[in-house]
């Protein structure tokens, strides 16, 4: 059944690894240690769980701020206190830009 989703959705898995590398929070570390965990399952069940797509370098890239915020409408139905935690980070980040730039 797993293959069959990896076959027709594999852009779910790769947005969920884009999302989680993304986490204002220790992000990169939550990422690595997903992944890290989802290739050994991969060895000890003999089951594919990341897609091909994933594993080209640098296919797993930060969300932009505009799929950041679209992701945030979509979430924000089920999880308003991430929801609001995520909007606040965004905001700081945006306001780090102007300031630089």
């Amino acid at each position: 059944m797993w293959s069959l989703f990896l076959a027709l959705k594999p852009e779910i898995i790769t947005f969920h690894l884009r999302k989680t590398r993304s986490y204002p929070q220790d992000g990169e570390s939550r990422y690595t240690m997903l992944v890290s965990d989802m290739q050994e399952t991969e060895l000890a069940c003999d089951i594919q769980i990341i897609p091909h797509e994933a594993l080209v370098v640098d296919a797993i890239t930060h969300l932009t701020p505009n799929e950041i915020e679209q992701d945030l409408l979509e979430a924000g139905k089920f999880n308003k206190r991430n929801t609001d935690f995520m909007r606040q980070k965004l905001a700081t980040q945006r306001a780090e830009t102007q300031q630089v730039g």
